[in-house]
């Protein structure tokens, strides 16, 4: 199967010129406009506005100031398909670099070749019309092909344009690999777990930090400024490179030194750690691998559960089982077998861990698609430190991360969130553990550069 934009016959004559000329320039958009129905039930929201306006200097290739709210609803609908399925971020990446190539990311409702349709211009032999028009069978249907010719994950492995390449099956082999890096992007934004910033006190001053990826693979930091500081977030700083090969970090203090260590998980699902060498001029040199497995988790989240100093790992499998992971009080070897110690966790939007009420022990933070704001509170029994959450807030819908973490010092968690138009937030708390999270406030902007 090949792309629309790439068939003979599917434009007219100035059309095609067109296109090429954008193909060559690197623009290239439809040139002919092609019937198109919904991805989403709900349309095109004020988030998918705000999401596409923010990718569009980001992305470098094909969709490079092409993206619209439409065009972000339906790569949201083929990412919440591949989650829905258990997979990982480097799946959707395929998926969306896949749909990139065969329709510019809509759901064309026309049969310009032949009987092909939708996001990945499947043909009649895959399904019905009305299947191949839905985002979330299209995409499993895609998924289903890709793990029947890359069995035991080996998908995860191989390049992107390869994967995407076998399953279509196109005349044009070459031109799905150089999508593979906007997918990543574009997938970033909108798988729920994940994204380009994580938070911590990386310097050990008792102030949280945020560390930022940008879309080159750097990973800056951004020091907190202080007690009162009306901007927390000022200057950063470059402190590595080769970061874009992640598919996730957080930051917490993994060694008990009193600075956050960085601990991630690869495209390869090996779990590594970057232990802060000590100096907060340079804190993150090479990491190590110490462990293997994690790419199938929807949520991880590191913080100190067990109250030892020593930051614990929790993680929300693809069924909603949540794991804990405790340090073993060894550095070298830190996380051995995890234990379940919770169900029904799959449903959140955004799941982080801090210690909110102040007692020494990570309580868990959680959104839910309706954006309400939950807090579970350490029970103080680590055999089962979570029970049920307390909803304390609404409309968080509209943050594309939420990280709980201690950004103003006093040994409560606050919560700092982005919105997908780069506006940072501040929720502090209020001292109250009840009521923890009142009115936030805007500190920042630009924060969608981080990928």
């Amino acid at each position: 199967m090949t792309s629309f934009l790439h068939r003979r016959g599917a434009t007219t004559a100035l059309a095609t010129a067109a296109l090429i000329a954008g193909l060559l320039t690197g623009t290239a958009t439809p040139a002919h406009a092609y019937a198109t129905v919904a991805c989403s039930a709900a349309g095109v929201t004020a988030a998918d506005n705000a999401l596409a306006a923010s990718l569009n200097s980001r992305l470098q290739a094909r969709m490079r100031n092409q993206m619209t709210g439409y065009r972000v609803s339906c790569a949201r609908a083929v990412v919440a398909a591949v989650q829905a399925r258990g997979l990982d971020r480097r799946a959707a990446t395929i998926a969306v670099a896949t749909v990139i190539v065969e329709s510019t990311i809509q759901n064309i409702s026309e049969e310009v070749d032949h009987d092909s349709l939708g996001l990945f211009q499947q043909r009649a032999s895959w399904g019905s019309r009305q299947q191949r028009l839905d985002p979330a069978w299209a995409t499993n249907a895609f998924l289903n092909k890709m793990l029947s010719l890359y069995p035991d994950g080996s998908w995860r492995t191989r390049p992107v344009g390869q994967v995407a390449q076998a399953v279509q099956v196109s005349a044009y082999p070459s031109r799905y690999e150089p999508e593979a890096a906007d997918a990543a992007v574009i997938t970033g934004a909108l798988f729920a777990g994940f994204g380009g910033v994580a938070a911590g006190d990386v310097t050990g001053d008792g102030y949280a930090d945020l560390v930022g990826r940008r879309s080159d693979g750097t990973l800056a930091l951004y020091p907190n400024n202080g007690a009162g500081a009306t901007a927390p977030y000022g200057p950063n700083r470059v402190v590595g490179s080769g970061w874009q090969s992640m598919s996730t970090f957080r930051v917490a203090d993994v060694t008990g030194d009193g600075k956050a260590d960085i601990v991630a998980v690869g495209a390869d699902g090996a779990l590594l750690l970057y232990a802060h060498s000590g100096d907060n001029a340079a804190p993150y040199g090479t990491g190590r691998a110490i462990g293997s497995g994690w790419a199938s988790f929807r949520h991880v989240t590191v913080a100190d559960v067990t109250g030892d100093g020593k930051a614990d790992v929790l993680g929300v499998a693809s069924d909603g089982a949540l794991s804990l992971y405790a340090h073993s009080g060894d550095n070298a070897a830190p996380y051995g077998t995890g234990r379940q110690v919770g169900t029904g966790w799959a449903a959140f939007a955004h799941v982080t861990a801090a210690d909110v009420t102040g007692d020494g022990k990570a309580d868990v933070v959680t959104v839910s698609p309706d954006g309400s704001l939950r807090v579970y509170a350490h029970g103080g029994d680590n055999a089962a430190p979570y029970s049920g959450g307390a909803v304390l807030g609404s409309g968080w819908q509209g943050f594309d991360r939420v990280m709980a973490t201690d950004a103003t010092g006093d040994g409560k968690a606050d919560i700092v969130g982005t919105h997908p138009d780069g506006s940072l937030y501040l929720y502090t708390h209020s001292g109250d553990d009840t009521a923890p999270y009142g009115t936030g406030r805007l500190i920042g902007s630009g924060w969608n550069t981080l990928a």
